[in-house]
C-alpha cells in the first residue's frame, strides 16, 4: 500500500524465482501474491532454474516500454547485479520503481548495494527504492525516494522497530542509537508486527540498525560473525 500509494503501477517484472523453483521462500510466495492479486497474474518472472533469463527479460521490458505504463521491477540485490552484467539497456517508462532486497553477501565475496541500486536507477531511467522484509515478519519495511526519509526504512503503523544493545539486551533509545554519524552506535534490530497472527509478534533479528521513532530504522548490515541469510542466497545457489 505504502509503494501503491505514491507510484501508479500497472506491471511487474520479478527477478526473484517463482514459487514453482522456489516453493519454500517466502519472497517468492510474496511475489507470487503481489502477481495474483494486484497483477492479474500477468507478471513476468525471469528467473528460472538456471538463473537470471536475459532473453525473457528483454522480452518483457520491450513489452513494458511499448505499453507505456507504469512497472515494477522487483529483484534481490544479487540478481540486479547479474542484470547489470548483461547488455540490456531498455528503459522503463515514466513512472515506473525498481525495488531491490536481500542482502549482498555471495560466493567470492560481495557486492556494494548502493552501487547497484545507483546504476540501476541510471540504466532504466526509473526511481529506485528497497525493502527490507523476511520469512518470519509478516509486514515489510520500504525505502522510496519519494518519502524524503533520507535513506530511512519506513514500517507500516501496526509494526514498530526497537534498536537493543547487543551486550546488555536492554532497548537504545533512538537517540542514543543515532549517537554516532557514522552508525558505530546503533543497535540489533528488533521488530513487533501486530500482523503475525498465530505466530510471534516479536522478532529479534542479527540486524545492526539506528532507529528513528518507532516505525524508521536504516539498516547497517549483519552483526559480526553471524550466519550469511537472506533472498539473495536463492539466486546465488541457482548461479552458482
Amino acid at each position: 500500500l505504502l509503494v501503491l500509494s505514491q507510484y501508479p503501477i500497472k506491471r511487474l517484472i520479478s527477478l526473484v524465482p517463482p514459487v514453482s523453483v522456489s516453493p519454500d521462500s517466502s519472497l517468492s510466495w510474496m511475489l507470487d501474491e503481489m502477481n495474483r492479486r494486484l497483477f492479474g497474474s500477468q507478471g513476468a518472472f525471469v528467473v528460472n532454474e538456471k538463473g537470471l533469463d536475459s532473453h525473457a527479460l528483454n522480452l518483457a521490458l520491450e513489452a513494458r516500454q511499448a505499453e507505456g505504463v507504469p512497472t515494477l521491477l522487483f529483484a534481490t540485490t544479487l540478481a540486479a547485479a547479474a542484470l547489470l552484467e548483461t547488455n540490456l539497456n531498455c528503459l522503463l517508462p515514466e513512472g515506473s520503481l525498481i525495488l531491490t532486497t536481500g542482502g549482498a553477501k555471495r560466493d567470492g565475496g560481495s557486492i556494494n548495494p548502493a552501487n547497484v541500486d545507483s546504476l540501476l536507477a541510471q540504466r532504466f531511467a526509473a526511481d529506485i527504492g528497497s525493502e527490507y522484509g523476511m520469512t518470519e515478519l509478516l509486514s515489510q519495511a520500504y525505502r522510496l525516494p519519494r518519502t524524503n526519509l533520507h535513506g530511512q526504512f519506513q514500517l507500516p503503523p501496526w509494526c514498530r522497530v526497537l534498536a537493543i544493545d547487543p551486550h546488555t539486551g536492554a532497548p537504545i533509545s533512538s537517540a542514543a542509537s543515532q549517537a554516532s554519524p557514522q552508525g558505530e552506535r546503533g543497535g540489533l534490530l528488533r521488530f513487533i508486527d501486530l500482523a503475525n497472527a498465530q505466530t510471534r509478534i516479536a522478532v529479534q533479528t542479527a540486524d545492526l540498525g539506528i532507529t528513528f521513532g518507532p516505525h524508521r530504522f536504516t539498516f547497517l548490515g549483519r552483526a559480526p560473525g553471524v550466519r550469511t541469510r537472506g533472498c539473495s542466497l536463492t539466486f546465488d545457489e541457482l548461479t552458482s
